[in-house]
């Protein structure tokens, strides 16, 4: 998806010729990686869930909690969800 978003509309040749979505995943079928314009669209207009900002949070606080204290960083995902547990009361 990255590829596409990066090349879309960039200019190739001589003659400068302009890509679009449909070429350029014409193209990746061809090469064995099959993306439908369709799907790369879907992408573009999806939006965050707030299942996705759910996991931002907790992952932001394991990260501040390995940050302040050393012995955080050791700890398996059982044990650092109990710690996480505990510091929500």
């Amino acid at each position: 998806m990255g590829f596409i978003r990066t090349h879309q509309g960039d200019r190739v040749g001589a003659d400068g010729l302009v890509w679009g979505v449909d070429p350029m995943c014409r193209v990746l079928s061809e090469h064995g990686l099959h993306i439908a314009p369709s799907t790369y669209y879907e992408h573009i207009r999806k939006r965050p869930t707030a299942r996705m900002f759910a996991d931002a949070a907790v992952i932001d606080a394991i990260w501040k909690l390995r940050q302040k204290m050393m012995f955080y960083k050791g700890l398996g995902s059982r044990k650092m969800w109990i710690v996480l547990r505990r510091s929500e009361d």
